[in-house]
């Protein structure tokens, strides 16, 4: 089982796409989501589905808590192996809207009656991290070894196609490798700026409560739809 504490690894959920905004929601609120798939969530916004779907998987496997959603007339379907990966590393997994799907009768499957109250239970085995969490660890989530193979071939492309790897390279040759560099490097950059877990952890730091040093847990209502802190009213906005 994971050693790393529950007060870092945060809830993951899972759900169909279309309740996304509904989870950015709740993570603006405090609510400590490690998803980065809801900042991703429409047509075409995931760059490379393998990535996604290693993302998903790692995080499933490595949350606090697992919040398993389902509606009435949904298709679950990746949601299903991302609620598997977290049984399989023993993680507790809060279902909304599973009673009659076999899964419910696993040991570590609690079925609850609403999102708050799936929410409620799994936050208190993930209690709102403070603000450095949200970035630890990001160079070596995005530096992985599948991402670095790419970046480097990219590069290394680009300078056969300027014929730049022959021998007997000339002053003039090196300076336009640097510049040829220079270029890559900058697409890599805007690529990791870009990236669905970068943006999350940014959106944690300056979302959250965390961002300006304020310490309260978040709660929401699902009679209103409304998220908000403790000792707030529902400045939050819907859910």
């Amino acid at each position: 089982m994971d050693t790393t504490s529950a007060h870092q690894r945060g809830i993951y959920i899972a759900s169909k796409t279309v309740h996304a905004p509904r989870w950015r929601k709740l993570r603006a609120a405090g609510f400590p989501i490690i998803s980065t798939w809801i900042d991703e969530a429409g047509v075409g916004e995931s760059k490379c589905l393998k990535d996604l779907w290693r993302r998903c998987i790692t995080e499933a496997a490595g949350a606090a808590a697992l919040v398993l959603y389902h509606e009435p007339g949904e298709m679950l379907k990746g949601a299903w192996v991302e609620a598997g990966a977290a049984l399989t590393r023993d993680v507790p997994v809060f279902g909304v809207g599973v009673a009659g799907y076999s899964v419910a009768n696993h040991q570590r499957v609690t079925l609850c009656e609403t999102v708050e109250e799936a929410f409620r239970q799994a936050q208190e085995v993930a209690p709102t991290p403070p603000a450095p969490r949200a970035i630890d660890g990001l160079v070596e989530r995005i530096c992985h070894e599948e991402q670095m193979q790419i970046w480097s071939h990219e590069i290394a492309v680009r300078l056969s196609m300027g014929d730049y790897l022959r021998d007997g390279l000339t002053y003039e040759d090196k300076i336009h490798i640097h510049r040829e560099v220079e270029v890559e490097i900058r697409s890599i950059v805007e690529s990791v700026v870009s990236n669905p877990e970068v943006r999350a952890a940014l959106a944690a730091t300056r979302e959250g409560p965390a961002a300006t040093g304020e310490r309260r847990e978040a709660s929401f209502d699902p009679a209103t739809g409304r998220c908000f802190g403790e000792g707030e009213g529902e400045g939050h906005g819907a859910v």
